[in-house]
């Protein structure tokens, strides 16, 4: 039998608050805005429990802010956060802001567990109204019919949703665990040892950043079957994979651009928006050129393992990273300024050891990644079975 989502569900709006009251930290209630429900999701909670905004007892009672009790579900309402079809669960009453709307369902009719399971199914961008900015509205939540299976019967399949899911959190955290170990093994072999440093412009073979972007327009894009080779991109350094969409050009433009080809072995950093990502290009990668937004280091072979050199990367542009929080400077990269910037030469033999017991880690996290891609499979499935 179909019901609506009134008839077993209370449907709140969030408030919305001054600004003179935003940014306390202490307080009886957590003030959740989209940001925060992205960010809860981020770190794999399904519960509420990361905020950054708390709202005292008298200022709820001046501004008079629907409390959001425990065990609501919580969604973006307005904007592109709703197509991203994010949920969380509140761990405690609360409140949100007017771009976040709630649900709290009646327990005694529908298992709320079971509940979130089957709200994720919905892509809530299909009620939103058609308008430039994707709005979703209460009355229309209020109205939306479901299948609903019998108690007895959503506990169990929130049990089996529930027991994958767990899986899935759990070889997430296996997988950041051995992100650690290898961060930690980089400090504890070179972080507080005394090597020499030199300025890595002594130790490059080129440096720099991509052509200007008139040399590369969209329209210089061709089919891969067109194409003569592959164009880098700040993507790729982000993502820190291959497989990718790809843009090809053709090899006239190769030819033009010949100076920003990028080999097997380079090293590629994001310099736009997301800066200083840093990926090393695989020694199977094809022949490419680079995109403006990267900046290309081939490294002089006899100096440094590129393996080794992108930890050392990463620990120099880190550190500048937090230099600058909190400040007006902005992160940035050149090739001049990083050219000056020193570095650490270990022997080769050490760089290599190092290198090795990374390559030891990604078998183990290679081992976890097909277990991780065949539960969120058997995921997907059972979402499928269940919600359709």
């Amino acid at each position: 039998m179909k019901v609506k989502f009134k008839d077993f569900s209370e449907i709140l709006a969030g408030t919305g608050f001054p600004i003179i009251y935003q940014g306390e930290k202490t307080g009886k209630f957590p003030f959740y805005k989209v940001g925060d429900i992205a960010k809860n999701i981020s770190q794999g909670n399904t519960l509420l429990g990361f905020c950054d905004n708390y709202i005292n007892d008298d200022i709820v009672s001046k501004i008079k802010g629907t409390i959001i009790p425990p065990g609501s579900i919580v969604f973006a309402k307005i904007g592109e956060a709703v197509k991203l079809n994010r949920r969380a669960i509140t761990a405690s009453a609360c409140l949100v802001d007017n771009n976040v709307m709630a649900i709290k369902p009646n327990e005694e009719k529908v298992d709320l567990k079971y509940f979130y399971y089957l709200l994720t199914s919905m892509k809530m961008e299909k009620y939103a109204e058609k308008t430039t900015v994707p709005s979703v509205k209460k009355s229309v939540i209020e109205n939306l019919e479901i299948e609903l299976q019998p108690l007895a019967e959503q506990r169990k399949i929130a049990n089996k949703l529930d027991t994958v899911s767990s899986l899935i959190s759990l070889r997430n955290q296996q997988l950041k665990q051995l992100d650690v170990l290898v961060k930690s093994r980089f400090v504890e072999m070179f972080g507080m040892q005394d090597y020499t440093k030199e300025s890595l412009e002594n130790n490059v073979e080129e440096m720099f950043i991509g052509p200007f972007g008139s040399s590369l327009k969209n329209e210089c894009f061709v089919e891969k079957e067109k194409g003569y080779c592959m164009v880098y991109e700040q993507k790729h350094a982000i993502q820190k994979t291959m497989d990718l969409p790809t843009r090809y050009i053709t090899e006239d433009k190769y030819q033009e651009l010949k100076r920003f080809t990028v080999l097997p072995g380079d090293i590629i950093v994001s310099c736009r928006g997301t800066i200083g990502e840093i990926f090393a290009v695989p020694m199977d990668a094809p022949l490419g050129i680079m995109h403006p937004s990267i900046m290309k280091i081939r490294l002089k072979k006899n100096k440094y393992n590129y393996n080794f050199f992108v930890f050392a990367l990463e620990q120099s542009l880190k550190q500048h990273e937090r230099e600058v929080v909190g400040s007006s400077i902005k992160m940035a990269i050149t090739a001049t300024a990083l050219g000056k910037e020193k570095f650490i030469i270990p022997d080769m033999e050490v760089q290599n050891n190092f290198v090795a017991f990374v390559q030891q880690v990604d078998k183990s996290k290679f081992t976890i990644k097909q277990s991780l891609e065949q539960l969120e499979l058997l995921k997907k499935k059972l979402m499928q079975d269940y919600f359709g």
